[in-house]
């Protein structure tokens, strides 16, 4: 599988995320019998979503990568951070939200060990020559 295929998919699926946070925060989505507590809150982290998915869609740089990476990251804790706050304390949407987080941060670690490792062969390929 190539970088490109496995950044267009942690994109495409950042888009979907977004689309899913934004839905939810406005109440087009309701995930349980209560409005969310924070819906702009939600509404932002679907922006931020979208816009990680349309620069992970335009370039691959390595800031970026580690960037995305750290907020799948902090996104996931937050989310078991607040759990025993909410009523439920996990339900459908928000696991299915993490499990798809769960990919995108998979195929961004991919995508920063990949990105390393051809900058140290370049390096290498650069320094013996």
């Amino acid at each position: 599988m190539s970088d490109k295929m496995v950044r267009s998919g942690a994109a495409i699926l950042c888009a979907v995320v977004g689309g899913l946070y934004v839905a939810i925060g406005f109440g087009f989505i309701r995930v349980v019998e209560q409005p969310a507590d924070k819906p702009l809150v939600l509404a932002v982290l679907g922006g931020i979503y979208l816009a990680m998915g349309a620069a992970l869609w335009l370039t691959d740089r390595i800031g970026l990568l580690v960037g995305a990476a750290a907020f799948q990251l902090m996104v996931m804790a937050g989310y078991l951070a607040v759990a025993s706050n909410r009523e439920p304390a996990f339900e459908g949407w928000g696991i299915a939200l993490k499990l798809a987080e769960v990919v995108i941060c998979a195929a961004l670690a991919y995508l920063v060990l990949h990105h390393a490792r051809h900058a140290d062969t370049a390096h290498f390929a650069h320094a013996a020559g």
